[in-house]
């Protein structure tokens, strides 16, 4: 018997609908089912559940409104395939996958969901490892299964009192090829847990999730665990509406974000990126004097973050609302980003505009398993993924005590129940003590640091230095090019080579015979591969005009892509990492100069980490991290920068401390603030400061007193400093003596 609760009628769209989330959880803990997790949605009543735009108007449906449907939808289900079996949903969101999902699982059927975009044959193996005979479609396929198509289920006749024969589970694939694609199952007891997880992100953070319905974006289609479990069960079960979009374009996305001022967006990064892409282009055609202005605004905006998180992003908001009236609208609360590896750009980028960007994770095998739900600017900045989920545990796999970081294991409520194959469902994937093995690498810190996926463990490149190198790391130096559609970097061997290249592969498009375009992006990846680690630095670069193979969530397949580069099944054409003229505006002359200048600035801040930590020069290893590799503490960090202000005579912003953990890595910012930034091709810029010796030589001192001036100046008293007329008479008790009590004094 489901628990049910009142219904919550919207009777004036004016007063804000407040939900309450506990209470909710409460119920569905003490019954998880399907019956209860359906009641528990369908009572927020009258709220809006679902918004599209069409014809320039806004749309909508409420949860009272898909419920009927849902009955509508299942009555055609029974009559049409009876009331058993599993059948598969082919299609895209839209307003009608909850009417069809629902309709589906209380017609006693359970349920397959597969990418709307897969192919024919891929479909057709699906359905047929799972034993499905019947497909619920957008458009008919040339697939021999009976087909229900959307159009059919328009119009049907309004049902009452459907009596439903529950369904109970349902299956989710990955999204791999043909041959490699699996089926998980997810029975209604952990699909309930998934709607549980909620409580703990409501108790973190209220960006995330509150008690007052937001309008969240369906973005990312529903097959699609992180679109599932975040968007489609979260946002019902929250009493939320949901926001459809007719395509994908970012056109479309900007005009219904904006009219339909939408609250969040769950997505993957390709999203973040493309967006972040459009701003800088958008501002680069307003001039460099424009464009100077955002990024130190940019810089005050996460300086105070960095301070009062909170504050900050409400400082970001103001700063940045002609931004966000332009971009996304100014609606936006929160962005959260999962799926694949973010530009840690994008991040710095859309946190500074007041964007409150995160990132989570979760894999088709274990439902959503994190986000970071902390305010840290750090975490926000370095893509962190958070701690997990409620009734969910990580550890590393064989770590030892000072272990932190090594493959990914879970373990919780979220994981599947089973796997399919052949059509019979196995058990789950788990080791005998319920832990599963993700295959991703992940780096786990302390004092609530956060935590960092690296990279995938078949992804990880092993060169010939024996160093492990994390593709998902590196791809951020070698993004952003003008005129590249596609890039990634993944790990090839040529066939007369035992070691793996780290290879930058790049979707050049028309591009691939203009020589000049090749030329001018060989010296741009020349330029920056020069200013990385020896071990991480490119060992080949490949071009090609063909698009790369991708998955649903849009991520580039490495693995089928290195298998085509290796068997030349397609055309591509490797560039000159060797060549020495690389920059046709500068001589070999002004090329020295820079390099001796980066090695002095290197040399000195040897000597600055040296006695910082009081490690010899001859042991400190210029890649080393001060926290994780060399027992270092944040104070520590701190002196350095105070010391590195000091001798180079540069002022590091707070946002920038993160980037000083080594000695190449502190060296580059100096470098960079000193000479600007040589990879864009800026000119030469000294900010030299005169270092400060005294209180009074300080710019903030000098401010001041020019204030104090003026005011005498205009014949105004000091504001700042008041005589009082009468003695200081308060007093306290401290330790038993009486003493004055300076509290109560007006400063």
């Amino acid at each position: 018997m489901s628990k049910k609760r009142d219904n919550k009628i919207k009777s004036d769209k004016n007063v804000p609908f407040v939900y309450d989330i506990k209470r909710d959880c409460a119920l569905l803990s003490q019954d998880k089912s399907f019956p209860n997790l359906f009641e528990l949605i369908c009572a927020h009543g009258d709220i809006v559940a679902a918004e599209w735009v069409e014809d320039g108007e806004i749309h909508s449906l409420t949860f009272n409104q898909q419920r009927q449907l849902a009955d509508n939808y299942a009555a055609a289900f029974s009559q049409r395939i009876g009331n058993s079996g599993r059948v598969c949903i082919c299609i895209d969101c839209c307003k009608e996958w909850f009417p069809v999902f629902w309709g589906l699982v209380r017609s006693g059927h359970n349920i397959l969901t597969v990418d709307a975009s897969a192919d024919d044959t891929k479909l057709g193996m699906l359905m047929r490892q799972c034993n499905c005979n019947m497909l619920v479609t957008a458009s008919e396929r040339n697939i021999p299964v009976q087909q229900i198509l959307l159009s059919e289920l328009a119009n049907l006749p309004k049902v009452d009192d459907y009596q439903p024969v529950w369904g109970h589970n349902i299956a989710l694939c990955t999204s791999g090829t043909t041959a490699d694609s699996r089926i998980f199952v997810y029975n209604e007891e952990t699909i309930c847990y998934l709607a549980l997880f909620s409580s703990k992100v409501f108790d973190n953070n209220h960006l995330l999730i509150d008690n007052q319905c937001f309008k969240t974006l369906a973005f990312l289609p529903f097959h699609h665990i992180l679109g599932f479990s975040a968007i489609f069960i979260w946002s019902h079960f929250l009493g939320d509406t949901m926001v459809y979009i007719k395509d994908r374009a970012p056109q479309t996305i900007v005009e219904t974000c904006k009219k339909c001022r939408v609250n969040q967006i769950v997505s993957v990064p390709l999203l973040a990126n493309n967006l972040c892409r459009g701003v800088k282009a958008e501002i680069a055609k307003k001039g460099k004097l424009i464009s100077y202005l955002v990024i130190v605004l940019e810089s005050i905006s996460l300086g105070v973050q960095a301070v009062f998180p909170r504050l900050g992003l409400a400082l970001a908001r103001c700063i940045f609302k002609g931004i966000q009236k332009n971009l996304l609208g100014t609606d936006i609360k929160s962005i959260v980003l999962g799926g694949s590896s973010t530009d840690r750009r994008s991040l710095r980028h859309l946190n500074a505009m007041g964007y409150f960007t995160i990132c989570g994770f979760g894999m088709t095998e274990t439902a959503i398993n994190s986000f970071e739900t902390s305010y840290r600017l750090e975490n926000r900045l370095r893509g962190s993924i958070g701690n997990p989920m409620l009734f969910t545990e990580y550890k590393i796999r064989n770590a030892g005590h000072f272990s932190t970081s090594g493959e990914l294991q879970i373990r919780g409520k979220g994981l599947h129940d089973g796997r399919i194959i052949d059509g019979k469902i196995l058990p789950p994937d788990v080791d005998a003590e319920g832990w599963f093995s993700t295959g991703d690498v992940i780096r786990m810190k302390k004092f609530k640091r956060g935590n960092y996926i690296l990279g995938r463990i078949k992804d990880v490149i092993i060169n010939e230095s024996g160093e492990n190198v994390y593709p998902d790391e590196l791809e951020e130096s070698f993004t952003g090019f003008v005129g590249v559609e596609q890039s990634v970097i993944l790990g090839t061997r040529k066939r007369s080579s035992r070691y793996e290249d780290i290879t930058l592969a790049l979707n050049i498009g028309s591009h691939f015979n203009d020589d000049k375009f090749i030329s001018n992006l060989e010296s741009q990846i020349i330029r920056i591969n020069k200013t990385l680690p020896v071990y991480k630095r490119l060992t080949r670069v490949i071009v090609s005009a063909d698009k790369f193979p991708i998955t649903s969530t849009l991520k580039i397949k490495r693995l089928e892509l290195r298998d085509k580069i290796r068997s030349e099944a397609f055309v591509f054409k490797d560039l000159d990492l060797t060549r020495k003229n690389v920059n046709t505006k500068q001589d070999d002359s002004s090329e020295r100069a820079k390099q001796q200048a980066f090695d002095k600035i290197h040399r000195q801040m040897m000597e600055i980490f040296s006695s910082v930590l009081n490690i010899p020069k001859s042991k400190l290893d210029p890649d080393a991290n001060i926290v994780e590799n060399l027992n270092g503490d944040s104070l520590q960090i701190l002196s350095i920068v105070s010391k590195a202000e000091e001798t180079f005579g540069v002022m590091i912003p707070a946002e920038s401390y993160v980037t000083c953990a080594s000695v190449n890595e502190a060296s580059a910012l100096v470098e960079k603030l000193i000479y600007g930034d040589f990879n864009e091709g800026a000119e030469q810029r000294f900010v030299l400061r005169k270092p400060v010796g005294t209180f009074e030589e300080s710019d903030e001192y000098g401010q001041f007193q020019q204030r104090i001036n003026s005011l005498l100046v205009e014949g105004g008293k000091n504001p700042y400093f008041v005589c009082h007329d009468s003695p200081l008479l308060d007093t306290s008790i401290v330790d038993g003596k009486e003493m004055l009590d300076f509290g109560s004094y007006n400063y």
